[in-house]
């Protein structure tokens, strides 16, 4: 065997112990963890049902407003909504799949928290993107909000402060 294929193996063999150790790390958390669930994917859950709530609170007071209806305003509404719209769909996805990762009290705990690390390490990218693309909805909302209180009356801007 040449040099560069034994270096070759023994890179290959340090990144299967690496990733089987996290593995194992993820097994040992989700075993011991009371909810079932790894520390960041239930700090995760967390914020997204959070700002779920958030979003619904801003549907309210968005449409509680006692401004005259034009076509500029109808149009900035309809925008907020289809935003709103996707991100409680994607914030509710986030959610299922996160969901899908807890791990059930029950008679094989032990294999079945070796079982969902295992999905959790296969879905990471997926949790990763989902996580982004709400992040982005989230800015989105927060700059349509902003750019709302600037343009609104003062009488308006009052209540929000």
């Amino acid at each position: 065997m040449d040099p560069l294929s034994i270096v070759s193996l023994v890179g290959t063999i340090v990144q299967f112990v690496d990733f089987g150790g996290k593995l194992l790390s993820n097994a040992v958390e989700l075993y011991r963890s009371p909810v079932g669930k790894l520390a960041a994917h239930h700090e995760l859950e967390l914020v997204t049902t959070d700002l779920q709530a958030l979003i619904s609170k801003l549907r309210q007071s968005f449409y509680s407003r006692d401004e005259p209806p034009t076509q500029d305003t109808a149009s900035l509404r309809q925008s907020f909504e289809v935003l709103c719209d996707e991100a409680v769909k994607v914030a509710q996805e986030l959610v299922n799949r996160l969901e899908k990762l807890k791990v059930k009290d029950g008679k094989l705990r032990t294999w079945h928290s070796l079982q969902h690390a295992v999905e959790a390490a296969w879905s990471r990218n997926e949790l990763v993107d989902l996580k982004n693309q709400l992040l982005g909805l989230k800015n989105a909302l927060e700059t349509r909000v902003l750019f709302s209180i600037r343009s609104a009356p003062a009488l308006v801007r009052r209540k929000f402060i």
